[in-house]
C-alpha cells in the first residue's frame, strides 16, 4: 500500500470507515501505515515488507484508480470486485438495500436482503419479463443477459438447465438451496420460486393462470405453515421445521406433480413457548375461524385460557396477518387439495383435544403403595380431562392411567405396575401431545403429497419411498441457517449439523466449479486447497467417539442421565480439536463445537429424553384404542416400525415417509378413514410392545442424520443453485441496516468463506481489453508497437496479441535487472498470473505489484505535470512584474459587463415579446368575434334554406295532384257578361267530355 490509496479500516459503528494512506513508515518488522479517516482522525497499522497488503484491519477500496470495478449500488456480482474482501461487499450490499435492491450475485450464490416491506418486484410484468429473457438467453447465442439479479432469473436458470442439453449441467434435475436465519425471508423466497417455476412449466400453456396441479403446489404451502409455522422472537412467520420439495416435470419440461420431505419438527414448541413467542399458527388460527356450533363441540376457549397457549402471554403476529386470515387460506388450500371434511375434521379434533389435554394437571396424593407419591388428575383439570377423552374417542380413566402408571415386565412375562409421580405425569402428559401433533403434521405431509402426485393413483405419496430421482425435478430446500443462542440445546445442535453437512456439499460445488472456470480459460493451475469441515462432521457422526454415537450409546443403557452423557463424551472427545471445553462447561455439563460459522456451546440439558424421541407404549396403547379411526391412524404413524426410518417429519426426524408407511398401509385408504371398521395390526398389547422396542427403535439423532445423508445424495446428483437469505436488522424493520449482524450472517451462512475460496488460486481476473486499458500506460510504447505488428501480421485475435506483448513488456518493469524467460508460459508461471482465453488471472502478489508500477507511474506523471504548470505560473508572474510581459486581463470585470450587456438585451426582447403578445391577443379576439358573426349568419341562413325547401315541397305536391278546378278569368263590364261566360264555359266543358258539365260553378268577384 502506497500514500495516497483509499482504504476500509477497521472500526466505527459499520464495522469498517473510510480513509486515505498518509504516511508509511519503516517498522523493525515491516511498515506503519498512517490513515486519515474520512470521518476525522488518523489510525495507525502495522504492515510486514511480506504480507504489506494482507493487513487484516487494512483494505483497499474499489475506487477509481485502484479497481477496474467500482464498489456500490451499481456491483451485480460481488466477484466482480477487484479487492474483494468483508467491507466492500458490506458497503456494496448496504447501498444497494438503500436503493430497494435486495438482490445480489456473489458468483454462484444469489444474496437477498429482506426489505421488510412490499416492493414492486413481483408483479406478473416482472415475471414475464424474466420468463422471455429467459426464453431469449436460449435460443439466441449472441444474447447478451441485462436483467437484474432476481430470484426470478436464478429460477428460470435452474429451469432451463433442467429441460434444454447446452451444457452438461442441463437436462439434469435441478436444486434450488434456500437457507438463512429466523426473519430472512426464507418461506416468502420459496414461495416466489414455486410461482415462478409453476408458470413456466404450466402444462396449459396460458401464461400466469395455472392449472389444477399447479395451484396445488402451491396451496401446499398454506398447510404446511399453518401447521409447521409459528411467532418466533425473530420472525412472525418462522417455519419450525425443514422441508425439500421436489417439484415434478415431465420430460417436455411440463409440470404435473411434487412431492415433500419435511426434517426436524420443533415438538417442544407444542408444550411450551418462550417469551414473545407462540405456539404453531393452527392453535390460535382455529379458534378465529371456527364457527359457533364448532366452538361448542370443541369445548373451544380462547387462546389465553389454554396452557399450551398463555405460556409466554402472547396471542398475535406483528406482521398483520390475522390468524382469521390464516384460517381462511387453510381452509381454500383444504378445498384445492381435495382434503374432505372428515379428514380436516378429525384434525381438528386433535388441535382442539391437546389443547385440553394441557390442562390437565396431576398432583401427588397419600396412599399409594408403600407411601410412595402418586399421580392423579387434579379436581380442577376434570372438565379438560372430559373433553380430550371425548374428542379423542376414549375414557377419561385410560388417560389418567396410561399418564400416571407403567408396565414393566420382570423375568420373562411377570407384568408389574410402576406408579409416576406428578411431575413424571405431567412430563408424560407432555409426551402424549407431542407425539400427536407430530403424528398429525406427519400424515398432513402425507395427504398433501397424495394430492399432487399425479404419477400413480397410489394414496401413499412419492415421499414415503427414497427421493423421487426418475423423472426432471428442481428440488427446492427450505432449511433453517446456522444458529447461534445465547443458550443452545439438541435442537440447535442438529439445526448447526445440518448447516455443517450442507457447507460441505457447498464447498464441493464452489470448488469444482473455480476449476472448471480454470479448465474453460485453458490456464496452467495447481489444486488448491478449500476449508474442508469433513473433521466436524466426523466429531458429530462417526462411530464409535461421534457425539451422536455416544448419545445413542447412553441412551440405550439402564437409566440414563444427561450428566453421565456429558461425561462420557468428555472422555472421548476432549482431544478432538473440533472440541473445546473449559472448567465451567465441566460444571455446567456443556461442551463446544468449533463449527465452520464458529464455535457454539451446547449445553445437554435434556439431549437424552429428546434423542430417545419415544412415546410410552401406555400413550401409543391409548390412541390404538380409540374408537376415533383419525386418532387410531395416528397411534398407527406413532407405533411405525423402525420409527420414521426414511425421516418422518412428525417425530422430528424428517418428514413425510419413511419406516411409518407401513403404519399407514395397515389403516387402508385415506379417503375411508372415517369408517370405524380398522385393522390394528398389532397396534396394541403385546404384539404393539414387541415393534416398539427401543433395541431396534432409531433416536432422533440417528434419523436425522440418515435423513440428511439421503438428502446430501439427492443434491449431489442435481445441479445445485443458492439463495442466502438476509436478515438486515433484529427489529424487523425497514431500511436499516445493522453492518455487525449483517457480517455475522454473511460468516454463517459461509459466505465470506466461499470468497475465500472463489478466489483463493487468482483471486484477481481481468478481461483481455481490461488489462490492455488499464497497464497501457506502463509502456506506451510496446503497446503501440504490438498494435503495428497485429495489423502487420494480420492476427486474427488482435486484442489477445497485444495483451500478450504487453505482459511480457510489463513483467520486464516488474523485474527491472531480472531475468525473464523467454517462454511466455513460463515466465507468468514465474510472476504470478496466467492468460486465458477471455482473461487475465492473477496472483494477488503479482497483482499488488503491477499496481504498484501504475501507481508510481500516474504519481510521477502527476508530479511531472504539477511542476509544469506550477513553473509557468510563477514564470508569468516573475514577466508581469518585470514589465516583459502585460498584466492579464480583468476578465471578471469583462464578464461583469458581458452580463449587464446581456441582461439589457434581454429586456429588450421581454419587451418586444410582451408587445408582440398584446397585438395577438388582439387579433385573436377580432378573429373571434368575426367567427361567431359568421356562425350567427349561417344559422339565419340555415332556418331561411329550410322554409324555401318546404314551400317548394308543397308547390310539388300540388302540382302533383289531378285538376279539379278550371278558372277562367275574364273582364266584367261592357258588353261581357257573366252568365254569358259561365254558359260559355258549360258547353266547352261539355265538348271536351268533362263530365257533368252542368255541375261547374261560376264564381264572380269583382276588384
Amino acid at each position: 500500500m502506497e500514500v495516497g490509496m483509499k482504504v476500509w479500516a477497521r472500526g466505527g459503528p459499520a464495522l469498517w470507515q473510510e480513509g486515505t494512506v498518509v504516511k508509511k513508515a519503516l517498522a523493525p518488522k515491516g511498515f506503519i501505515l498512517t490513515v486519515q479517516l474520512d470521518d476525522g482522525g488518523t489510525k495507525d497499522f502495522v504492515a510486514t515488507g511480506k504480507g504489506e497488503e494482507d493487513v487484516e484491519d487494512l483494505k483497499l477500496r474499489n475506487v477509481a484508480g485502484q479497481a477496474t470495478v467500482i464498489e456500490g449500488a451499481g456491483v451485480k456480482d460481488l466477484t466482480t470486485l477487484t479487492h474483494l474482501h468483508e467491507p466492500a461487499i458490506l458497503a456494496s450490499l448496504n447501498m444497494r438495500y438503500q436503493k430497494d435492491t435486495i438482490y445480489t450475485y456473489t458468483g454462484p450464490i444469489l444474496l437477498a436482503v429482506n426489505p421488510f416491506k412490499k416492493l414492486s418486484l413481483y408483479s406478473d410484468e416482472i415475471l414475464q419479463s424474466y420468463k422471455e429473457d429467459g426464453e431469449r438467453r436460449c435460443f439466441d447465442p449472441k444474447y447478451v443477459d441485462r436483467m437484474a439479479p432476481h430470484v426470478y432469473a436464478l429460477a428460470d436458470k435452474a429451469y432451463r438447465n433442467m429441460t434444454l442439453p447446452t451444457t452438461e449441467y442441463n437436462m439434469r434435475s435441478q436444486s434450488i438451496l434456500v437457507s438463512g436465519e429466523s426473519g430472512a425471508g426464507k418461506t416468502e423466497t420459496c414461495k416466489i420460486i414455486m410461482k415462478y417455476v409453476a408458470v413456466l412449466g404450466n402444462a396449459s400453456g396460458e401464461g400466469a393462470r395455472l392449472g389444477e396441479i399447479e395451484n396445488q403446489v402451491l396451496q401446499s404451502n398454506p398447510i404446511l405453515e399453518a401447521f409447521g409455522n409459528a411467532r418466533t422472537v425473530r420472525n412472525d412467520n418462522s417455519s419450525r421445521f425443514g422441508k425439500y420439495i421436489q417439484i415434478l416435470f415431465s420430460d417436455l419440461g411440463k409440470l404435473f406433480g411434487a412431492s415433500i420431505r419435511t426434517f426436524l419438527l420443533e415438538k417442544v414448541r407444542v408444550v411450551k413457548q418462550s417469551a414473545l413467542e407462540r405456539n404453531y399458527h393452527i392453535f390460535y388460527a382455529l379458534y378465529a375461524g371456527a364457527t359457533p356450533d364448532q366452538r361448542k363441540h370443541w369445548d373451544l376457549k380462547e387462546p389465553q385460557a389454554y396452557k399450551y397457549t398463555n405460556q409466554s402471554g402472547c396471542y398475535d403476529r406483528r406482521d398483520g396477518v390475522t390468524d382469521r386470515a390464516v384460517f381462511d387460506e387453510l381452509m381454500a388450500a383444504f378445498d384445492t387439495m381435495g382434503v374432505t371434511e372428515m379428514q380436516y375434521g378429525g384434525c381438528f379434533d386433535v388441535i382442539a383435544a391437546i389443547l385440553a389435554l394441557g390442562n390437565v394437571a396431576f398432583a401427588d396424593i397419600p396412599g399409594a403403595a408403600d407411601d410412595a407419591p402418586h399421580a392423579a388428575a387434579t379436581p380442577e383439570s376434570k372438565p379438560f380431562l372430559a373433553t380430550a377423552a371425548r374428542l379423542l374417542g376414549t375414557d377419561a380413566e385410560a388417560i389418567v392411567t396410561a399418564l400416571t402408571s407403567r408396565q414393566v415386565t420382570a423375568g420373562l412375562n411377570h407384568q408389574v405396575t410402576i406408579y409416576l409421580e406428578a411431575e413424571q405425569a405431567n412430563s408424560a402428559r407432555d409426551a402424549l401431545s407431542k407425539a400427536l401433533y407430530a403424528a398429525m403434521f406427519t400424515w398432513m405431509v402425507k395427504r398433501t403429497n397424495a394430492s399432487m402426485d399425479r404419477a400413480s393413483n397410489a394414496e401413499a405419496s412419492s415421499a414415503d419411498a427414497d427421493f423421487a430421482m426418475d423423472k426432471p425435478f428442481i428440488g427446492l430446500l427450505d432449511i433453517f441457517g446456522f444458529e447461534i443462542f445465547k443458550e443452545n440445546f439438541f435442537e440447535q445442535f442438529l439445526i448447526n449439523y445440518a448447516n455443517e453437512m450442507l457447507q460441505q456439499q457447498f464447498n464441493d460445488f464452489v470448488f469444482r466449479q473455480e476449476q472448471e472456470e480454470y479448465g474453460v480459460e485453458q490456464i496452467e493451475w495447481e489444486f488448491i486447497s478449500f476449508p474442508d469441515n469433513k473433521d466436524c462432521l466426523a466429531l458429530i457422526e462417526v462411530k464409535p467417539n461421534g457425539i451422536i454415537p455416544t448419545l445413542d450409546e447412553q441412551c440405550l443403557i439402564g437409566q440414563p442421565t444427561d450428566e453421565r452423557f456429558a461425561r462420557e463424551l468428555y472422555k472421548k472427545c476432549e482431544k478432538n480439536p473440533r472440541f473445546a471445553l473449559s472448567n465451567k462447561m465441566r460444571a455446567d455439563h456443556a461442551f463446544q463445537v468449533h463449527h465452520y460459522a464458529g464455535a457454539v456451546t451446547y449445553s445437554t440439558a435434556g439431549m437424552i429424553e429428546k434423542n430417545r424421541d419415544a412415546l410410552a407404549q401406555e400413550g401409543v396403547d391409548v390412541l390404538l384404542n380409540s374408537i376415533n379411526p383419525f386418532v387410531v391412524l395416528m397411534g398407527e404413524i406413532e407405533a411405525g416400525p423402525a420409527r420414521g426410518g426414511g425421516g418422518g417429519g412428525g417425530s422430528g426426524g424428517g418428514g413425510g415417509g419413511g419406516g411409518r408407511t407401513a403404519a399407514l398401509k395397515r389403516t387402508g385408504s385415506l379417503k375411508r378413514m372415517g369408517s370405524r371398521t380398522l385393522v390394528r395390526g398389532g397396534g396394541g398389547g403385546a404384539g404393539g410392545r414387541q415393534n416398539r422396542s427401543t433395541i431396534g427403535a432409531k433416536s432422533l439423532g440417528t434419523q436425522f442424520r440418515d435423513s440428511l445423508a439421503a438428502l446430501v445424495k439427492a443434491i449431489g446428483q442435481t445441479h445445485p443453485h443458492y439463495v442466502r437469505c438476509i436478515k438486515p436488522n433484529d427489529a424487523l424493520v425497514a431500511a436499516r441496516f445493522d453492518h455487525e449482524r449483517i457480517a455475522e450472517q454473511l460468516r454463517n451462512a459461509g459466505v465470506l468463506e466461499v470468497v475465500r475460496v472463489a478466489r483463493a488460486g487468482f483471486p484477481v481476473r481481468l478481461g483481455v481489453s481490461e488489462f490492455v486499458q488499464r497497464y497501457g500506460l506502463l509502456a506506451p510504447g510496446a503497446l503501440e508497437d504490438a498494435y503495428r505488428r497485429s495489423v502487420r501480421e494480420n492476427e486474427r485475435d488482435q486484442e489477445r496479441f497485444v495483451c500478450r506483448e504487453l505482459i511480457v513488456a510489463v513483467l520486464k518493469l516488474a523485474n527491472p535487472g531480472g531475468e525473464v524467460s523467454a517462454d511466455f508460459a513460463r515466465a507468468c508461471r514465474d510472476n504470478g498470473l496466467q492468460m486465458g482465453l477471455t482473461k487475465v488471472f492473477f496472483q494477488q502478489r503479482a497483482f499488488n505489484k503491477i499496481e504498484q508500477l501504475r501507481t508510481a507511474s500516474v504519481t510521477t506523471a502527476a508530479v511531472k505535470i504539477q511542476a509544469r504548470w506550477r513553473c509557468y505560473r510563477d514564470r508569468r508572474r516573475y514577466l508581469i512584474a518585470q514589465g516583459a510581459l502585460a498584466p492579464p486581463v480583468d476578465t471578471e470585470r469583462l464578464e461583469r459587463e458581458r452580463r449587464a450587456k446581456m441582461r439589457k438585451a434581454v429586456f429588450r426582447i421581454e419587451d418586444a415579446f410582451l408587445a408582440h403578445r398584446a397585438a395577438k391577443a388582439q387579433e385573436a379576439a377580432f378573429a373571434a368575434q368575426l367567427e361567431a358573426q359568421r356562425a350567427a349568419y349561417e344559422t339565419r341562413l340555415a332556418a331561411l334554406t329550410a322554409d324555401l325547401a318546404a314551400l317548394r315541397a308543397e308547390c310539388d305536391a300540388l302540382r302533383a295532384r289531378p285538376a279539379r278546378f278550371l278558372v277562367v278569368a275574364a273582364p266584367l263590364g261592357g258588353d261581357a257578361r257573366a252568365e254569358d261566360v259561365s254558359a260559355a264555359v258549360a258547353r266547352a266543358l261539355a265538348a271536351a267530355g268533362a263530365g257533368d258539365a252542368g255541375a261547374a260553378k261560376t264564381i264572380f268577384f269583382e276588384g
